[in-house]
């Protein structure tokens, strides 16, 4: 309505983490001293790099919300010049992980590995155009 601009907006994700991950990451052949993928098979430990998967991803706590609600406004002040500002918030989550294959392997109790998230975000942008 005139010069001012008004947003609001919902995104969903949906889940991205494997329940019951691979035993690799990319590329690599290993985490630190743990083989990854074909090196960790080779050596007997392919249950134990797919914990080791498992618990890399408690670290990608970014990605596990699924809900966000977004608003903004903007105001045009001439034809070259508007400011905008927003508002974010990402619903709590979490994501948790065993190493009971790592455990059996070790004769160790099984450690859980849990990460938990929620956001706020805001910005403001002065933007130009000529």
């Amino acid at each position: 309505v005139g010069p001012w601009r008004l947003r609001a907006g919902y995104h969903y994700s949906s889940d991205i983490m494997r329940k019951n991950p691979n035993n690799t990451l990319g590329g690599l052949v290993g985490l630190g001293t743990v083989p990854l993928g074909s090196a960790a098979q080779s050596a007997g430990l392919g249950l134990v790099a797919q914990d080791v998967v498992g618990i890399v991803q408690t670290t990608l706590l970014p990605v596990v919300m699924k809900h966000t609600l977004s608003a903004g406004v903007g105001y045009q002040f001439d034809k070259s010049m508007r400011l905008d500002v927003f508002g974010a918030y990402a619903f709590r989550d979490s994501v948790e992980r065993t190493d009971g294959n790592t455990a059996a392997v070790l004769s160790a109790p099984v450690t859980t590995f849990k990460g938990e998230a929620r956001v706020w975000s805001v910005g403001a942008g002065l933007n130009f155009s000529f």
